[in-house]
């Protein structure tokens, strides 16, 4: 398992525009402090900080956002994140126990609605990036 520092800017980066809105990139700052925020490779910890920080983050008082409009955003935060993420790395580990306690923290992401559907545009959006 891989323990290395992660680099994020690739989908930070304006040119790209993969991830180009203010709540997007808040949701990233919460998996980046998430994943750092110990030195120790804990993933429970480090998944159920990101859950709790980003439920925090969710209610329209605190984003300005509809509920719907945030699954959206945070699956393609986390599809793109991934795509950052060496696959032996335990970040990759962090990302699937993520997955799995967001369909439990509250109606917003139960039952993770729209996930499919983002991960279909992702997957056809990255075939055009390569032709």
């Amino acid at each position: 398992m891989l323990f290395e520092p992660l680099d994020f800017e690739p989908i930070k980066d304006d040119e790209r525009s993969v991830l180009n809105s203010d709540a997007q990139l808040d949701i990233l700052s919460l998996f980046e402090t998430a994943i750092s925020s110990s030195p120790s490779p804990n993933i429970d910890e480090k998944a159920k900080r990101f859950v709790s920080d980003l439920v925090a983050f969710a209610p329209k008082e605190k984003s300005g956002l509809d509920a719907d409009i945030i699954a959206s955003i945070t699956w393609k935060v986390l599809i793109n994140t991934a795509s950052c993420i060496p696959c032996r790395h335990y970040g990759q580990d962090v990302l699937v126990k993520i997955v799995s306690l967001l369909g439990t923290a509250g109606d917003t992401w139960k039952d993770h609605p729209g996930f499919g559907t983002v991960m279909r545009e992702n997957w056809n959006r990255s075939m055009y990036l390569h032709e």
